[in-house]
Order: C-alpha cells, then structure tokens, then sequence
C-alpha cells in the first residue's frame, strides 16, 4: 500500500475521477511509492504577478515524481486498467 498524503481524501473534492484514482492508487501502489493529494503550487515569471494553481495528485517513486489531474469526465477508471 502507497503512502497517502493525507491519510485519506476529502469526501468534498467535487470530483469522482480524483478520489476513485486516489483510493486505487492507496491500494494498488507498493508502499515505496508515496502520493500527494491537492498540492498547491505557485509560479512568477520575471515582471508578471503569481500564478497560483493545484495538482491534484503528485506520485513519487524514489527521485522521480509525476503530477497528474484528473480533467477527464468519468471516474478515472480507463487510467487504471492493464
């Protein structure tokens, strides 16, 4: 089992595909991974005012992360299947 950060998903993420690929990922990943949920993050670009935004899920894996957002319709089933 993956460790969640946090522990367990809002039940108020106004998003089934989020929390149906947060709990998978909580039963499918072995425990060296680790997966952040609702990560903010900000950016400014030289003379442009900050930018602000949210990764919905960030999956790190020794020194590797990816950050993904579940922005498809649906549940997020299709990303999970073999």
């Amino acid at each position: 089992m993956a460790r969640m950060i946090p522990a367990r998903i809002a039940n108020d993420t106004g998003s089934a595909a989020e929390e149906n690929l947060f709990r998978q990922f909580a039963r499918q990943l072995p425990h060296d991974y680790t997966v952040l949920h609702s990560v903010g993050w900000l950016n400014r670009p030289r003379g442009e005012s900050c930018h602000t935004g949210e990764a919905d899920l960030v999956v790190g894996e020794n020194r590797r992360l990816t950050t993904l957002s579940s922005l498809f319709r649906g549940t997020g089933r299709q990303l999970l299947r073999r």
